[in-house]
């Protein structure tokens, strides 16, 4: 990983590495950075080894290094940034390694910035030099095995480890923002989005649309995430007079708590992967409405059966689809549906295609 910042992949993968050692399995966690809240999650059983640079491109030396010194059996490596890196340090090794990546995005996503654009056509190239090619959505492996110019039997899709014991106890747990406690539901029921703060998520159609919920009835809406776009969802917020109504909190640790005393949960992102928060949500048993994404939503939802998918782009549609939410009672799962994202299984699932 580059490192161990507060994104979903880097949870995903620390979830990943601690289930393994659990198992008895000598796991290194290998970061060209330590940085991030996610260091604190990783166990004590996982042997945390830093390459020194934060900058995924200048890992490739320092990472192939390491394959040269410590051999290691099998490597697993998540984002496309770091999965160029890991196939280039391997070559330069020479190492026997079997190498497992993992794409995280789906393959719609368009890149924001000349070095995403770099690495994404890049991958088109690096990834048959991969054993194993994981997906987070198993809607997309064949298109990718073509894409990719690889045997379907080297493309996997793969569900990430959301519903885990962590998750369970967490969500359990009182939530911090003011406006979830049981004192504060006087301003109506709340509504709760969770993402960076970057444009993909689609943020600014989300706020408009709760504007058109809020001239009906009254809601408060909680966005926790950090990112780039805060400054603008921020004047968005104030130039619709809703500063009462929306908070914009920031990056929270312990988020299940927070997702579980919601009212609603909804995403608004133009594409997905797997999006882990809306898997917690789906665990806690709240109402959802979700943008019908390439991949991801309707995958989890099961094609809408446990929740409510509405156009890209359609504030007027977002709208109605959360006033309606609202009015329903919730509609909880089968537990043998949200086990398909429990720990064991992408632990098991995961460990099969590092074996070989």
């Amino acid at each position: 990983m580059p490192s161990l910042l507060g994104g979903g992949t880097e949870q995903v993968m620390v979830t990943l590495a601690n289930g393994m050692a659990e198992r008895g399995i000598a796991v290194d966690m290998v970061v060209g950075c330590p940085d991030g809240p996610n260091r604190v999650r990783l166990s004590d059983k996982v042997n945390l080894v830093v390459l020194g640079n934060k900058r995924a491109s200048r890992c490739v030396l320092p990472l192939a290094r390491y394959f040269h010194a410590v051999q290691p059996d099998a490597m697993l490596s998540a984002m496309t940034y770091a999965n160029n890196v890991a196939i280039a340090a391997r070559l330069i090794a020479r190492s026997r390694a079997r190498l497992v990546i993992s794409e995280r995005t789906s393959l719609s996503f368009k890149p924001v910035n000349r070095s995403e654009a770099l690495h994404m056509w890049l991958r088109w190239w690096t990834y048959r030099f991969a054993d194993k090619v994981v997906l987070v959505a198993k809607k997309e492996c064949s298109e990718a095995a073509k894409k990719f110019g690889l045997p379907r039997d080297r493309v996997a899709g793969i569900y990430n480890p959301i519903i885990t014991p962590e998750f369970e106890r967490e969500r359990t747990h009182p939530p911090e923002h003011p406006w979830l406690t049981d004192e504060a539901r006087a301003g109506g029921p709340v509504i709760v989005a969770v993402g960076r703060l970057d444009p993909v998520k689609n943020y600014p159609m989300l706020i408009d649309a709760f504007a058109l919920l809020r001239s009906q009835r009254p809601a408060r809406l909680i966005i926790f995430g950090e990112g780039s776009e805060r400054n603008a969802l921020s004047a968005q917020v104030k130039a619709l007079a809703l500063t009462d109504s929306i908070s914009l909190p920031g990056f929270v640790q312990n988020l299940p708590k927070e997702i579980n005393a919601s009212d609603l949960f909804v995403l608004s992102s133009k594409v997905e992967g797997l999006p882990g928060a809306l898997i917690q949500a789906l665990g806690c048993g709240l109402r959802i409405v979700s943008t019908d994404c390439e991949t991801g939503p309707r995958e989890i939802l099961d094609g809408g059966k446990w929740g409510t998918l509405v156009p890209l782009d359609d504030t007027a549609a977002l709208a109605q689809a959360m006033a309606t939410a609202l009015a329903t009672p919730p509609q909880p799962p089968a537990a043998e549906w949200t086990s398909q994202f429990s720990l064991a299984r992408a632990v098991d699932a995961y460990l099969a295609c590092l074996a070989g």
